[in-house]
C-alpha cells in the first residue's frame, strides 16, 4: 500500500504565489480532532489549557484567543481492535508556553498521562514535556520565555512514503529540513523541519501498521498566513 497523501482543503495556503507581496509568516491557527467521545475529550482541554467550548453546528469546537480545537464525532459504531502498533498519519500536536515548570505542575496537580518528565532537546535548544490528552492523543509542549501565552507550535507526522511526504510539505508548505535523527534499535528515521515560527516532526516507523477504516485521534492542522488573511488551509491525512 502507498500514501494517497495529504491535502490542504479551502483555499489553498500558496494562492498567496501570486501576489508579488512577501507573504506572512506561515502560522497553525487550530487542530480537528476525531473522537468516540467529545464529551470527555473536550473537558481535558478547557481543564488544562484553559480552552473555552462551545456547541457549533453540532460539533464541540474548544477557543484560547485566535485558535482553535474542533472536535468531530467519530463516524463509525466500533473502534478496530487496537494492534499496538503506531499507525500513519498525524501522530502529535503540541504549543509553546512561557512557563514548562508550571504546566508541568498544573498537569499532573490535575491527574493528566504525562509521558516521563521536563527534559531539555539538544536540537532544538528547548525544554520540552509530552502529555496525552484524554484520548491518548500525544501533545508536546515547549517552552519559550519570549511569549505571554500557550501558542500553536508543532505537529507530527508517521509517514508511509518518507521522502514523498518531506518533498510534499517542503514544495507546498515550505518546511527545510533543520535536524535529522536516525534510531535503527527503533526502526525510527526522524526529520525535524522548520517554517518560520513552526516546527514539524516527520517520522519513518519501520513497525507501522494499517487499518481498513481511519481511527479516531488528530485529523487536520489549520492554518494561516496572517490574521484576517485569505490565504488559509487545512492539512488532513486522507488515508492509504
Amino acid at each position: 500500500k502507498r500514501l494517497i497523501f495529504y491535502s490542504l482543503i479551502a483555499m489553498l495556503l500558496t494562492a498567496a504565489c501570486s501576489s508579488h507581496e512577501p507573504q506572512a509568516p506561515l502560522q497553525i491557527i487550530g487542530f480537528r480532532l476525531s473522537s468516540a467521545t467529545p464529551s470527555t475529550l473536550a473537558p481535558w482541554y478547557s481543564r488544562n489549557l484553559d480552552f473555552d467550548m462551545e456547541e457549533r453546528n453540532g460539533a464541540t469546537v474548544l477557543s484560547k484567543g485566535s485558535m482553535t480545537i474542533e472536535l468531530e464525532k467519530w463516524e463509525f459504531s466500533n473502534l478496530p481492535v487496537a494492534s499496538g502498533k503506531r499507525q500513519p498519519g498525524f501522530f502529535k500536536i503540541g504549543f509553546k508556553t512561557p512557563n514548562l515548570d508550571l504546566l508541568y505542575a498544573h498537569l499532573k496537580a490535575n491527574g493528566s498521562d504525562l509521558r516521563g518528565d521536563i527534559f531539555h532537546d539538544d536540537h532544538l535548544k528547548m525544554r520540552s514535556l509530552v502529555a496525552r490528552d484524554a484520548d491518548g492523543n500525544r501533545v508536546q509542549f515547549f517552552e519559550d520565555k519570549a511569549i505571554e501565552s500557550l501558542q500553536p507550535y508543532f505537529f507530527s507526522i508517521i509517514a508511509l512514503d518518507f521522502e514523498q511526504t518531506k518533498a510534499w510539505v517542503e514544495s507546498n508548505l515550505g518546511f527545510t529540513e533543520l535536524h535529522k535523527l536516525v534510531l535503527p534499535a527503533r526502526g525510527f528515521l526522524i526529520r525535524l523541519m522548520i517554517k518560520d515560527d513552526l516546527l514539524l516532526e516527520l517520522i519513518s516507523d519501520g513497525k507501522v501498521d494499517t487499518v481498513s477504516q481511519p481511527l479516531p485521534g488528530i485529523k487536520g492542522i489549520v492554518f494561516n498566513r496572517s490574521e484576517g488573511s485569505k490565504s488559509s488551509g487545512e492539512l488532513r491525512y486522507n488515508g492509504l
